[in-house]
């Protein structure tokens, strides 16, 4: 395990993270999906665009999205330097949006207000900067497929847009002719409405300042999504062709050239306390490298920040959080305990479905399950899914309506989710045959059993064994490279052709 190198102390206390820390809730997309470029300074200017694939899950199954950033050819890509001012402007926004209520367009700032801050000296070339950065961030263009989230209207959306619409400097016209006494930004639709809508995720500025390493500050918010998305294991891990691929950085092509490349930032991140460990090491298929770390002290600080009451929705779409909220509450969860595990999961889980799958489990004769509350937190945590024979109250509506209108596409999408699910069944199953050993696979079952009957020791034989199997094909199917549904489907339709 590398070792963190001496760096200056870093004044923020254990235990004491609200009082010295800045915590700045930022607009959840623009800061996750590789807007800013790690870069220590501009030089020649990049007018190159850069696209970046994600992955995410949607009602189980996993879809693929994409978001090409589109630079202004003056004034080149956005970079870790205009991170900084973002993040600055964001607290400007937090400021307006708790005084107000909410925010509306203009908002209005003076560079004195950003640059101090930033902690950044007053000076002319600074405010230069300034006049740069508001240029970049109007000019600079997001084609979105699938990538940004509308917060009230609860969907993702394919279209070009911008992150600020127009922008007034001081001493520019304003649109009633007026002349800008101070700096004037127009947020685009899409940033107005999710911080309106609390679509927005907390970053300690404090903290964040006090990063040297550029790769380290554009890690910091991609963090905040992979650190919360992996609460319950500890630690996450995060392919290297994927994290270039995010960041705009060079793929190395061997260890130590890789080493080289992220150690300083890792190193750096290790040392605040984002990271408690870290190491890169080759993945299961051997085609490439991965960098698996485990959370470090300040991401369980973080967590009294992100749970604090008005910290907003990190995960379940907010219009459906009430009604989970209300179906985990009658199934015996306190309020507390309901809120906390609806946040640790990922967009896109079928919750009802496994709470309905909970209810057929528990109501079975002898399945010795004394903590109802406890197993339906396990079957969330651990994300079981129904079984293909088990029918769900919204499989048993769709296929009811799918015989009332006789909606062939409905046959169709079903025949091709049952080929998507047969199809990751067989390359689990030749991976638990092939790729493991007999020992390895038992070891795993063992270990899922065992951490099952920790927590219901009543649990049949068979339910405990059944259960536990789901869950570690699960863990094998996500390690493995296997297609997005979407792109199985393109497959298919295109052997049918010929």
């Amino acid at each position: 395990m590398p070792k963190a190198k001496e760096l200056a102390q870093p004044e923020i206390a254990d235990g004491n993270l609200q009082k010295a820390g800045k915590f700045v809730k930022v607009e959840k997309n623009l800061s996750t999906l590789g807007f800013f470029t790690p870069s220590k300074s501009r030089g020649k200017i990049e007018v190159r665009e850069k696209t970046i694939h994600f992955k995410r899950e949607v009602n189980g199954k996993v879809v693929e999205a994409e978001a090409t950033i589109l630079p202004s050819a003056k004034y080149g890509l956005p970079i870790t330097a205009d991170q900084d001012k973002y993040l600055a402007f964001q607290k400007i926004v937090n400021d307006i949006r708790q005084q107000e209520g909410r925010v509306v367009n203009p908002i209005g700032f003076t560079s004195t207000e950003l640059l101090k801050i930033l902690g950044v000296k007053d000076a002319g070339n600074n405010y230069q900067d300034v006049f740069d950065w508001l240029q970049r961030m109007t000019l600079t263009g997001i084609s979105s497929k699938g990538v940004v989230y509308f917060a009230k209207r609860k969907s993702w959306a394919t279209d070009t847009f911008h992150v600020f619409d127009r922008v007034a400097s001081f001493g520019m016209q304003m649109p009633d002719g007026s002349v800008a006494d101070r700096n004037y930004v127009w947020l685009s639709e899409w940033q107005l409405e999710n911080i309106n809508n609390n679509y927005l995720m907390p970053v300690d500025l404090e903290t964040y300042r006090k990063l040297k390493n550029n790769i380290a500050k554009a890690l910091v918010p991609l963090l905040q999504v992979w650190l919360y998305a992996s609460r319950t294991e500890g630690r996450f891990e995060k392919r290297y062709d994927d994290l270039c691929a995010i960041l705009d950085i060079t793929r190395q092509r061997h260890l130590s050239e890789i080493k080289r490349q992220l150690e300083p930032s890792l190193q750096e991140l290790q040392f605040y306390k984002y990271l408690a460990s870290w190491k890169i090491e080759l993945t299961s298929d051997g085609h490439d490298y991965k960098i698996v770390a485990d959370h470090g002290e300040k991401f369980f600080q973080d967590q009294k920040i992100r749970l604090s009451p008005g910290a907003g929705i990190e995960s379940i779409e907010p219009a459906k959080f009430p009604s989970l909220m209300e179906a985990l509450k009658e199934r015996g969860l306190k309020e507390a305990q309901a809120r906390r595990l609806l946040q640790s999961l990922p967009e896109g889980r079928p919750v009802l479905d496994q709470l309905e799958y909970g209810d057929w489990m528990i109501a079975k004769p002898k399945s010795g399950i004394q903590n109802p509350p406890g197993f339906y937190t396990y079957l969330l945590r651990e994300n079981i899914l129904p079984p293909d024979t088990f029918e769900t109250s919204a499989k048993r509506l769709r296929r009811q309506e799918a015989e009332r209108t006789q909606d062939i596409e409905y046959y169709e999408n079903l025949k091709l989710e049952g080929d998507y699910k047969e199809f990751c069944r067989r390359k689990v199953t030749e991976h638990i045959e092939t790729g493991l050993k007999k020992t390895e696979y038992q070891a795993f079952l063992k270990a899922k059993i065992e951490h099952l009957r920790q927590s219901f020791p009543r649990l049949s034989s068979q339910a405990a064994e059944d259960l536990s199997k789901i869950g570690v094909c699960a863990d094998i199917e996500r390690s493995l490279p296997l297609p997005t549904f979407e792109s199985f489907c393109k497959r298919s339709r295109q052997i049918d052709l010929f």
